[in-house]
């Protein structure tokens, strides 16, 4: 059986408190703090036949570097619930969420070429930082990017088809 003595106990309780506040001015990292991760500017250049260039400025935080998110979603569709339905007995909640585009860890690459944009639909693009601690921050939102449009027939545009034969 151990028996402490009350004595003992306050004791230990002030070492403690005296250990605790000599810490009180030692420098602290947090990796969830956003101070430490900040956030990057990104730019989107539409470069035609369904590709797009997103730039971001490079990460300039405290915390040591993760990887980045290449995140991109139709623009139409709102970044929060989209509509929200009673189907016979049970709800259903549709929210549009952004598609990983693509994860990049190397922190000095900056630009990234999207070759997947869909002809007649407008996408909007972010970038987000993860820190090794696991703390994520994201860019504002691009303005829209069209992809291509839908490829037209030979002739579609005028209405009339030239016929080499009638010559």
């Amino acid at each position: 059986m151990v028996i402490i003595s009350n004595r003992v106990l306050h004791v230990s309780a002030i070492a403690i408190g005296l250990w605790l506040a000599s810490c009180h001015n030692s420098e602290r990292s947090n990796p969830l703090d956003p101070e430490a991760t900040p956030g990057v500017s990104i730019g989107v250049a539409e470069d035609g036949d369904g590709t797009a260039t997103i730039s971001w400025t490079p990460y300039d935080g405290t915390a040591p570097f993760g990887k980045y998110l290449i995140l991109r979603r139709i623009s139409s569709l709102s970044a929060d619930v989209d509509t929200v339905a009673v189907e016979e007995d049970h709800l259903v909640i549709h929210v549009s969420l952004p598609d990983t585009v693509a994860t990049i860890s190397d922190a000095t690459q900056t630009s990234f070429v999207d070759r997947s944009l869909v002809a007649n639909q407008s996408f909007i693009y972010r970038v987000s930082v993860i820190n090794a601690g696991g703390f994520e921050i994201s860019s504002p939102e691009s303005a829209p990017v069209a992809g291509a449009t839908a490829p037209r027939r030979h002739g579609a545009t005028t209405g009339v088809l030239h016929d080499a034969r009638r010559q």
